[in-house]
């Protein structure tokens, strides 16, 4: 494994960043479209993201989620 794909994890997991918490204001239709295997933008860090949780949400409130960038 190391031989072949050490250099690689070692790079990809370098430039993982994580944010926990970050909000949106997600609607019903929001939740019901989504699909975790589709990467979302996000303009304040200006770069893609997967969604790994989305937590406690109310249609119409800030939603706390957390975000994996890629």
């Amino acid at each position: 494994k190391n031989k072949y794909y050490g250099t690689l994890e070692n790079k990809i997991l370098k430039d993982v960043r994580f944010i926990e918490d970050a909000e949106f204001l997600l609607t019903a239709q929001d939740i019901q479209d989504f699909n975790p295997s589709i990467p979302i933008y996000v303009e304040k860090f200006g770069a893609y993201f997967y969604v790994n949780k989305i937590k406690n949400f109310v249609s119409g409130r800030l939603t706390k989620c957390d975000i994996i960038r890629i």
